[in-house]
């Protein structure tokens, strides 16, 4: 060997170690395994649904609100006097869902009105429909209207 300075043609670097080789190499791998991990990943991710989409929770929701306001517009009809069948048709419906009257009925100074409210869910042309039943009853001597979820069976039996 040369005793030349540094940097010459005749000087060699010093030889890497064995530890130094497989501990680079093993980093490679990690690291290739964890690119295509993560491009596995983000192609996987699921992407939000398109806007306008509602899932049934939400839209039960709506229904148990929108049958609260028929019942408060049922309630204010009442202050004014006896709600007759006839009266049904003046009281002011939600506009989110569809309301339907199946009866009405008086028990002493309560008067009972059972309606379906009906709501539509899931994707933009590819809605489905759901229909909850509620029973309100609207007593004179209450500042209040009483409001009950019942089976959908009860609307339908009383629409026949």
């Amino acid at each position: 060997m040369s005793s030349g300075p540094p940097g010459t043609a005749d000087h060699l670097p010093p030889r890497q170690s064995t530890a130094y080789r497989t501990l680079a190499s093993c980093g490679g791998i990690v690291l290739a395994i964890a690119v295509i991990g993560l491009v596995r990943v983000l192609a996987t991710w699921p992407s939000p649904p398109p806007a306008g989409t509602t899932n049934e929770k939400q839209v039960r929701y709506g229904l148990e609100h929108a049958a609260g306001q028929y019942a408060d517009a049922l309630f204010a009809v009442t202050r004014s006097g006896p709600l007759t069948e006839a009266g049904l048709s003046t009281v002011p419906k939600p506009d989110a869902v569809t309301i339907e009257t199946a009866a009405l009925s008086r028990r002493g100074d309560t008067t009972v009105v059972t309606f379906s409210a009906r709501g539509s869910y899931g994707r933009p042309g590819a809605r489905e429909e759901t229909t909850a039943c509620y029973q309100v009853e609207l007593v004179r001597t209450l500042s209040y209207p009483t409001l009950e979820e019942v089976a959908t069976s009860v609307c339908a039996e009383r629409r026949r």
